[in-house]
């Protein structure tokens, strides 16, 4: 849906990679399922964006095979739904059996890595409704942390620069300009604020054969708050300082991970899975500024509680709206005026709530069916973001 923030305009939607299924027949079933209802519970008539996932195999599919596209976009015409953003993260399987690190793969530096990104942006280029020129895609931050050489990190260079040449000639054929956004995340190659501005400025912008200005129309950050919330980061500082180096934003995942103190360790025990790698920052005590790292729940949980008050934050995506509860309380606290006003300034314009988590919460904040937990979720964002002028429903009948 389209939010007007004064000046500022920008589409907010949830990521669909929430819903089960790596088929294209899968993914088209959740889209004719879930968000007409979320639609109805948010008492909107305005148009629905959506936030599409591709895998691998479903993004090739599409590509191949027209009759489904044209599909899609008459059924989103019919529906008042609009794609503009996909998840071209997980290359396969992403639900119902574990993933783990393999999430990362392949990465960056190989060629699948690459067909995969080429499909995705073909194929959304041509679900982008006509009024809508820009589509935004995000990807994973590069590889897993000790698992590219520097042979290795040239190759992905030079990936990333074929994905941009690919997305300069699209463009021209097609009038859709479509952006790719590296997503940072814990104990990856990008993870933090300042590895992701290093990566622009010491290594890709040196050795891209592109200039600078034309790869950033096409490659740079999608920025996830829950990534950011368990390194400690600041996601309005991040957006700031992405700014201040010249790197574009694709988009902003909305998202939450859980904060425990010692007394909240507990309940942490019933967010361990074996299907998402869960990693850890653990502070020796609220409020400190250093923390120590850990790849997964089981090994940060078990060092916490040997620690006299520890704070653990884990990479687990919690509605936004869950209420504290003895012990646990979330990053939630850093979307706050501070970001929104940032959000505003750079005309930020792709927001998703990211929360592909649900399967696997503890039942106490599985309460709600998933529609009722998104819809609340979404309503939050959207009252965070309106300006008093929407607040009397002026956006209602907003088409994209």
């Amino acid at each position: 849906m389209l939010i007007h923030q004064g000046d500022h305009s920008c589409h907010l939607t949830y990521c669909l990679n929430v819903h089960p299924g790596e088929s294209w027949q899968e993914q088209f079933q959740a889209v004719q399922t879930y968000p007409a209802r979320i639609k109805k519970l948010l008492g909107i008539t305005q148009d629905f964006g959506l936030g599409l996932r591709f895998s691998a195999s479903s993004a090739a599919f599409l590509r191949s095979h027209p009759a489904a596209i044209a599909e899609m976009r008459d059924f989103c015409a019919g529906e008042g739904l609009y794609p503009f953003t996909v998840n071209a993260f997980p290359y396969g399987e992403f639900h119902r059996q574990p993933v783990k690190r393999s999430v990362y793969l392949p990465d960056w530096s190989s060629p699948e890595r690459l067909q995969y990104s080429l499909d995705a942006a073909a194929v959304l280029a041509q679900l982008l409704p006509a009024g809508l020129s820009w589509g935004s895609i995000s990807t994973m931050p590069l590889a897993y942390r000790g698992q590219m050489s520097t042979q290795a990190l040239y190759a992905a260079i030079m990936n990333l620069d074929q994905l941009v040449s690919a997305l300069q000639i699209l463009e021209l054929e097609s009038g859709k300009h479509i952006s790719f956004g590296l997503e940072p995340e814990p104990d990856c190659l990008l993870d933090s604020c300042s590895s992701t501005v290093n990566f622009f400025e010491q290594i890709y912008w040196r050795y891209s054969r592109h200039a600078r200005e034309v790869s950033s129309r096409y490659l740079g950050v999608c920025l996830d708050t829950c990534h950011q919330g368990v390194l400690g980061e600041s996601p309005a500082d991040c957006l700031q300082k992405f700014s201040q180096a010249g790197i574009s934003l694709a988009k902003v995942q909305l998202s939450a991970a859980p904060v425990f103190d010692r007394s909240g360790l507990s309940q942490a025990e019933s967010f361990q899975d074996q299907v998402y790698l869960h990693q850890c920052s653990v502070r020796l005590q609220p409020g400190s500024r250093q923390s120590i790292r850990f790849p997964d729940l089981p090994e940060g949980l078990y060092f916490a509680r040997q620690q006299q008050a520890p704070e653990l934050r884990t990479h687990f995506h919690i509605p936004l709206t869950a209420g504290d509860d003895h012990g646990r309380s979330s990053t939630r606290t850093d979307l706050d005026d501070n970001f929104f006003r940032q959000i505003a300034r750079q005309d930020l314009r792709h927001l998703e709530l990211e929360t592909y988590t649900f399967a696997v919460l503890p039942q106490e904040l599985r309460q709600l069916p998933l529609e009722q937990c998104l819809a609340a979720d979404l309503n939050w964002c959207r009252n965070k973001l309106q300006s008093p002028a929407d607040d009397n429903g002026k956006d209602e009948k907003t088409s994209p």
